[in-house]
């Protein structure tokens, strides 16, 4: 498991957390009880996304996942942007669905000033960071 994972675990533990993470490979991590994605995403107050992006992943919480959410919950993603669909998380923050939205920008991505989703979600009160160390 990378490092990240594990800072992400034991800051998670030491606030007392229940640790859930899904895995497709099925394999056990250490301190992390194993759930399918509907699981996760019923029962989360704190919800990291930290997948690659792949075929399979691209818009990987949308719509259908934002409403399985937890009322309140807070998503943080250091993932590639277009893990997560934009209109979407919008729609999350903008009902109350979702408290917050954490972003880990990726500054090798170059994104427009005048970008309407990015000038949306700023208003938001978005919680952005750039690259390295990884706290939250």
């Amino acid at each position: 498991m990378p490092r990240v994972y594990s800072y992400q675990r034991c800051i998670a533990k030491g606030f007392s957390m229940r640790v859930v993470g899904v895995n497709k490979n099925n394999k056990e991590i250490q301190g992390v009880e194993l759930v399918d994605l509907e699981t996760l995403l019923k029962e989360s107050d704190v919800i990291v996304v930290t997948v690659p992006l792949t075929n399979k992943t691209e818009n990987l919480l949308s719509s259908k996942e934002f409403d399985l959410m937890k009322k309140g919950a807070i998503l943080v993603s250091i993932s590639r942007e277009k893990i997560i669909n934009k209109d979407a998380v919008l729609k999350a923050i903008d009902t109350g669905s979702i408290a917050g939205f954490g972003i880990d920008a990726d500054i090798t991505t170059p994104i427009a000033k005048d970008d309407p989703w990015l000038l949306s979600i700023v208003s938001k009160n978005l919680n952005c960071r750039f690259k390295y160390p990884f706290f939250f």
